[in-house]
């Protein structure tokens, strides 16, 4: 669109606009809620301080989108950086911790919930909000500015065909290949002989091993998804128990055949519940990520000869152990602090939340695609683990948070953080029985994602007759 410098600032100034009136409804949408759920004491100081958290994360998202290669790693971070915003500012945590200072929507935050914070100095709590509204945005304009500024024309222009060499585009295959073809994945190598032996020979280990091979390739390559499944839960977790406050707390917990309310640090509470938050979040990513990343691979899997069973081991076992990883580094970060006093149920029981989560992930992702499933795992995760099972709520958990799928492994998860036995046996099945039913149904969405392929492959010409697709053997390396 900026086809010369005149036009940058038209088109910054559109972008700018669409995204703010964008931003404008969210916040609208927001304070609509505010006002239906719980009202609204102080109208302007509510409305003011929701824009600038909007011009804030507006800004913010700018930024990001000007710095990464694609807008899914963007999502991600803007998405991590508004988890670490709400579970440890001062709206769901303390206001006066020096680490959450740093933080944009700090300020804005206790101007919105009427706190008063007491390290603002002359400028106020209102000045620091205004300043980081205004210094983000700048800097967003700026940035935008610089990337959307035309670049020089290139002195020889070279068509993208014409680099190809006629001789190159016209040659024959080499001898070596006439009767086979190779079709090319990232980090997949897949030949395809001409007799359909190998079809029926192939086994349902051979080439779930080598489908999770080759998914491991691909994936041990991707910086952004380890630092996800690494990265997210050590300092997410550490920095959660580190900000919260060390006072005691009610919880109720099942020691042997009785119900009691026993007294516990926050700190140590908050501890053990934000392991399931962070593990289900980030498995449900990770189940999204592999299902949906691995759509048409899938299909040319299915169509070179591997059954759906083989193409749908191999993800699961990739998934799974995604899952394991990340599970294992929140459960390590968390122990450090407080170690759980029955590791192998509180283990379990985070693993089986997890592992939900994951095919729920797998499950929404091709309804939704990646952009759309980030969000509404996230939401789900949100709703269900982190607020239907909060034993952090002075009642407990509400009633509602019965009906979701990490009702039974939370309280499992419950019984073995805090209790010297394990009583929750009934828990344990309906933990097992969700995780199940969510297995299942992945495994039908999966089979109907690739019914195309096979139906295709069944109508295609018979290995006698001339076929652009031929029956595979799955090749190593």
């Amino acid at each position: 669109l900026a086809a010369s410098s005149r036009r940058t600032g038209a088109v910054i100034t559109g972008r700018f606009g669409a995204s703010l009136v964008l931003a404008l409804l969210a916040a609208t949408g927001g304070l609509v809620a505010l006002a239906v759920r719980g009202g609204i004491t102080d109208i302007p100081r509510a409305v003011g301080a929701t824009l600038l958290i909007a011009l804030i994360y507006l800004s913010i998202g700018v930024l990001l989108g000007t710095l990464v290669k694609t807008e899914m790693n963007g999502a991600l971070l803007i998405t991590l950086a508004w988890i670490f915003e709400v579970f440890l500012g001062p709206t769901l945590g303390p206001a006066s911790s020096w680490m959450t200072r740093w933080f944009p929507l700090h300020f804005p935050s206790l101007v919105l919930t009427g706190q008063a914070s007491g390290h603002a100095g002359s400028i106020g709590d209102v000045g620091w909000s205004v300043l980081w509204a205004v210094a983000l945005s700048s800097l967003a304009a700026a940035r935008l500015m610089a990337t959307t500024r035309p670049a020089a024309a290139p002195t020889h222009a070279v068509s993208g065909l014409a680099m190809i060499a006629p001789s190159a585009r016209t040659a024959p295959l080499p001898a070596a290949m006439t009767t086979t073809e190779v079709v090319k994945q990232p980090l997949l190598r897949i030949v395809l002989p001409a007799t359909a032996a190998t079809r029926r020979t192939a086994s349902l280990r051979a080439g779930t091993t080598a489908v999770l091979r080759a998914g491991m390739r691909e994936y041990r390559r991707n910086v952004v998804l380890w630092v996800l499944l690494v990265g997210v839960p050590a300092v997410f977790i550490g920095m959660a128990v580190a900000v919260t406050l060390d006072m005691p707390s009610p919880i109720n917990v099942v020691e042997g055949a009785r119900h009691l309310t026993i007294s516990l640090s926050e700190r140590r509470i908050h501890a053990a519940t934000m392991v399931p938050v962070t593990a289900a979040f980030l498995a449900g990513l990770t189940g999204l990520f592999v299902i949906t990343g691995s759509a048409a691979g899938d299909r040319r899997l299915i169509l070179a000869g591997l059954r759906p069973s083989q193409v749908l081991s191999g993800r699961i076992a990739l998934i799974g152990a995604a899952t394991v990883l990340t599970t294992a580094v929140s459960i390590g970060v968390s122990g450090a602090w407080y170690p759980p006093r029955q590791w192998i149920v509180f283990g379990a029981a985070n693993l089986i939340i997890a592992l939900t989560y994951a095919m729920i992930g797998v499950l929404i992702g091709p309804i939704t695609g990646r952009l759309g499933g980030l969000y509404l795992v996230l939401m789900l995760a949100f709703i269900d683990v982190g607020l239907g099972q909060s034993v952090m709520f002075p009642s407990g958990p509400p009633a509602w948070g019965a009906l979701l799928p990490a009702r039974g492994a939370s309280r499992v998860m419950i019984d073995g953080a805090f209790t010297g036995r394990f009583d929750e046996v009934g828990y344990l099945l309906l933990s097992l029985a969700w995780l199940a039913g969510f297995g299942m149904a992945s495994a039908m969405v999966f089979r109907r994602r690739v019914g195309l392929a096979r139906r295709t492959d069944s109508r295609s010409p018979s290995p006698g007759k001339s076929s652009a697709v031929r029956p595979v053997a799955l090749a190593q390396g």
